[in-house]
């Protein structure tokens, strides 16, 4: 293979890690200004996939001697990792043995649908019999 085309086809798949790792670099920072429109925060819901293709890009660029190229890619990859692990490393709540139990019931149903004893019946066989009390509407 000729050193100029050996050449072009490295420069082409530098080029290309390079443009990726800056596309998700620019959707990273556009998911931190969902609060300024609604479809830049549609970019917030991916940061595990952010998370992951730059971390690829880390590989990448150190397999291709990109240092920079790699080290912008980890420092984004890095970000992404401690929004993600600032979000799944929330201590549980422990529950106080007199404290009352709470159960949400989350369900889709239509606004007019006025049969609230037909959806409360269908929970799950453990909370049979179990209605909440004081709660307007929700009493069978």
């Amino acid at each position: 293979m000729p050193a100029a085309t050996r050449s072009r086809a490295r420069l082409s798949v530098v080029g290309l890690l390079e443009a990726c790792g800056g596309v998700l670099a620019v959707a990273t920072i556009a998911g931190f200004a969902g609060r300024f429109s609604w479809a830049l925060d549609l970019f917030a819901h991916f940061r595990p996939h952010y998370a992951v293709l730059l971390l690829a890009g880390v590989a990448a660029g150190w397999w291709l001697k990109r240092p920079w190229t790699a080290s912008l890619c980890g420092l984004g990859a890095v970000l992404n990792l401690a929004i993600i692990g600032s979000v799944t490393s929330v201590s549980p709540v422990t529950r106080h043995s007199g404290a009352p139990h709470l159960q949400l019931l989350s369900s889709n149903v239509k606004t007019d649908n006025s049969n609230v004893a037909a959806l409360l019946n269908d929970r799950p066989q453990k909370n049979r019999g179990k209605s909440p009390q004081g709660v307007p509407g929700l009493n069978p």
